[in-house]
């Protein structure tokens, strides 16, 4: 995949990784705080690997 392809799935991650914190913060409301916690955790776990990997697939991908 070109830099340009790398940047495109770049910024849909991370629009998708807003978006599942928004609708959490909407429908999540009610449950246990240690429910609230856990899927917070895992989200940002999620955010951090996934967003990390394709920034280096980016740099990676730009020295070609």
């Amino acid at each position: 995949l070109t830099p340009l392809h790398w940047e495109l799935m770049l910024t849909s991650w991370e629009h998708n990784f807003d978006w599942f914190s928004r609708v959490y913060k909407t429908y999540g409301r009610e449950n246990h705080p240690l429910l609230k916690t856990a899927i917070k955790l895992i989200i940002n776990t999620g955010r951090l690997i996934v967003l990390s990997r394709l920034r280096k697939m980016i740099r990676e991908s730009e020295k070609y």
